[in-house]
């Protein structure tokens, strides 16, 4: 496709992309829609989840224009995600929409708080699936919050107050939600944290991802979040009531057996519950291996999610939320 391509070489807005996919998807019938959006993740590099993530949004944006009678292309944010939220607030209420429109283009507000706002607010006329979704993304959020400050305490306590927490770069083939701990320049560990819902926290592939990076850092830790009863955790957006108690959930017998079975007992595992108490099961010892970090380094390089126009650098692929005090 080699407008979109032209698109992305010239870096315009996401919402542009979206008007090319939509010329091109017209008329389609299912198969060829199909055929269309493999075309487009080869030319665009997104999945075609983010793709049709983006027309969906754009479509909303279209049906805000014309009942505010505002060309679309006024409303539109760099940011889809954050204009998703704003969307999502004028689905609930009109002239709170507006305002976080209004607010997010003058740089005075940020993704958390108009997260907060979404939470707060009943369904209105929105979609009930989607007011479920909407809830369970900001549960989500919020447990990825509370994990990341417990990590970077936990960090703190075993390497100490120079030994910084960062989140690490998206690696395709690789689980999103992952930490470096850096001091004076080196990487020290790496910690993945996995959370309670869905198949992501328990099934083989996300371990697996974990531990053949962690073949190549000094320390690793496996965390595992356990959010609050009745769909904190957020692994699985689409289901928001269907989390289990937090107790049954816990991979943390499995990830033991699992990494004793490959000789991996040095990896750590770590359980940080609701309110952010840190519980560790195992410590991390040093890894055997003794990896220098250039391994690593090379393959943090050539396996980067790249930010592509209108995507949040790193997390579009997963729909990771972007950084809590982001302005956009």
């Amino acid at each position: 496709m080699k407008s979109l391509q032209a698109a992305l070489e010239a870096k315009v807005p996401w919402h542009r992309i979206a008007e090319i996919l939509k010329e091109r998807l017209a008329g389609r019938e299912r198969a060829e829609a199909a055929a269309v959006l493999v075309q487009a993740e080869a030319s665009t590099h997104l999945k075609p989840l983010v793709l049709k993530r983006i027309l969906a949004i754009a479509e909303r944006l279209d049906r805000m224009s014309r009942r505010e009678g505002i060309p679309a292309v006024e409303l539109a944010l760099p940011s889809y995600n954050a204009l998703e939220l704003a969307l999502r607030l004028y689905d609930r209420d009109r002239a709170a929409g507006l305002r976080a429109l209004e607010e997010l283009r003058a740089g005075r507000t940020t993704i958390a708080e108009l997260q907060r706002r979404v939470s707060s607010l009943p369904p209105g006329s929105a979609d009930p699936a989607a007011a479920a979704r909407s809830a369970a993304l900001v549960r989500r959020a919020e447990t990825i919050r509370t994990c990341r400050a417990a990590i970077a305490a936990y960090v703190r306590s075993e390497f100490g107050r120079r030994a910084a927490t960062a989140p690490r770069p998206a690696m395709r083939h690789f689980h999103r939600l992952g930490f470096e701990v850096r001091a004076d320049g080196r990487i020290l560990a790496g910690v993945d944290l996995h959370l309670t819902e869905g198949a992501q926290s328990k099934d083989s592939d996300g371990l697996a991802r974990s531990l053949l990076l962690a073949r190549h850092l000094p320390l690793f830790v496996l965390a595992f979040g356990a959010g609050r009863p009745g769909g904190a955790g957020g692994g699985d957006v689409g289901s928001a009531d269907a989390a289990a108690p937090a107790s049954a959930a816990s991979p943390v017998s499995e990830w033991a057996a699992a990494t004793a079975a490959l000789g991996m007992e040095w990896v750590g595992i770590l359980t940080i519950d609701p309110e952010g108490g840190v519980d560790e099961a195992r410590p991390a010892l040093p890894n055997p291996e003794k990896p220098d970090g250039s391994v690593y380094a090379a393959a943090k390089a050539q396996l980067a999610v790249r930010a592509r126009a209108g995507s949040e650098a790193g997390s579009a692929g997963d729909g990771e939320p972007p950084a809590d005090d982001e302005v956009v």
